[in-house]
This record gives C-alpha cells, structure tokens and sequence, in this order.
C-alpha cells in the first residue's frame, strides 16, 4: 500500500522555457525530432538536466533571502550596541552575539549560496555542451561558452572565484564573517568573509564580492539564452 505523497514543486526560473518554445516553433523537422528524442521526458539526458537548472535557478533566490535576513538581524543588533562595537574595534577582539546562533546562520548560509551557484552554474555548462552535441550536433566546450560571454561584454572572472571558494569550503575549510566599521554617521558595516581559522586581512572577501558574482551570473543566463536561440536559429537553417 502507498504511504508517500509529495510536495509540489512550483517553477520559478523559467530560464529554459523560452527555448522550448524556439524548438517547438523551429521550421525544421530535424532539430525537433532531436528535441523529442533527447529533451521530451524527465528521463532523458537534457529533460534532467533541463529540471535541475530550474530547481536550482528557483532555489537561488531562497538562499540569497537567507544572506540577507542573517544581515539586517546582524546590522539591528549592532547600532544598538555602538559602544560595545567601538570597545572591540579599539581593543581588536570580538563581540559576543545576544542570538548566537546568528553568526552560525550567516556563515552557514553564505557557505550555502556557494553551492547553489556553483552547482548552477555547473549545471548550465553540462546542460549547453550536451545540447550542442544532442541538439545542434556539433561539440562544445566550457571554454568556447565562456568566450562568448566575453565577446558580448560579460565579464566571466567571478566564474574562476567562485568555483575557488566553493571548493575551498566544501574539501579545505569553514567559513566565518567578521566586520569592518565603514561609516560613522550613519552607522554601517561591511561583512568580510575568512576562513574560520584565519586572522590574516589578506584572506577577506567583502560580501560584496559575492553579490556582484550573482549578478554577473544572471547576466550571464540572459546572454547564454540569447546565444542559444542564436544556435537554434543558425541550426534550423542549415539542418534540412
């Protein structure tokens, strides 16, 4: 007898479904025969892949909400305590959190967002190379995807960074955030990232840093659709 039932999942990315639509339009039998035979279905290659991108994208945004609800409670908690903040600064020492588990949450949480974008983006890059081999029957590496984010004006250095940390605190370390005093008036801080042993100034990445990686790789998905409906396009001229 059946005792399971499952929790809907409700799409909210939509990054793949505009190209769906370009297949099913395409003026050509070839490249839509191709779509039914490798993309139709949850079991095909591109159909599990094309379901992780989506879990993963509509995740995403989950993960950063957590960043920054960590942020505001840690930034609520430390203009009321000004002059404590001010001891630790002079003193060069911590500060004990009243909500201890809040700096856990925010390191956790931030190690978090590592992963899912990492893994995102690693699954964006299986998800094109195979559909150029499945779909558009021609090979297609990492490096040529990157290479056209560069000729349309995206930048692909926070690709490198981000892999680098995502490794460093999945097989080498934890992470931890300390702080730096960036104004007196308003009062506000800047969260730095480290590695939870480490003291060393030279090992800190703004919290910023990450913010911006995420905004280059949504940028980068709109330019990689726009380039695959480029590929589609090209393909559906040249396949029959």
């Amino acid at each position: 007898m059946n005792d399971r039932f499952y929790i809907n999942f409700l799409a909210r990315a939509y990054w793949l479904h505009p190209v769906v639509t370009r297949l099913n339009n395409t003026s050509s039998p070839t490249l839509k025969k191709r779509f039914r035979d490798h993309w139709s279905g949850r079991d095909s290659e591109l159909g599990r892949l094309a379901l992780a991108i989506e879990a993963k994208l509509s995740k995403l945004p989950a993960v950063v909400g957590a960043v920054n609800r960590d942020v505001l409670a840690l930034d609520a908690e430390l203009r009321e305590r000004r002059l404590e903040v001010d001891e630790c600064i002079e003193r060069i020492s911590g500060i004990r959190l009243r909500n201890e588990e809040l700096g856990l949450s925010l390191a956790a949480n931030i190690e978090s967002f590592l992963y899912h974008t990492q893994s995102a983006y690693e699954l964006v890059m299986r998800f094109l190379i195979a559909f150029s081999r499945r779909i558009l029957k021609k090979p297609c590496t990492e490096a040529e995807i990157k290479t056209a984010l560069s000729n349309a004006g995206v930048s692909t250095e926070w690709i490198d960074a981000l892999r680098k940390d995502r490794d460093l605190t999945a097989h080498e370390t934890a992470l931890w955030c300390d702080l730096r005093k960036t104004k007196d008036e308003p009062r506000s801080y800047e969260v730095l990232i480290t590695e939870v042993h480490s003291v060393d100034p030279e090992k800190y990445r703004p919290l910023s840093q990450y913010t911006a990686a995420y905004g280059e790789f949504y940028k980068s998905l709109e330019t990689l659709r726009e380039w695959l409906f480029q590929q589609i396009a090209e393909a559906s001229d040249g396949a029959d």
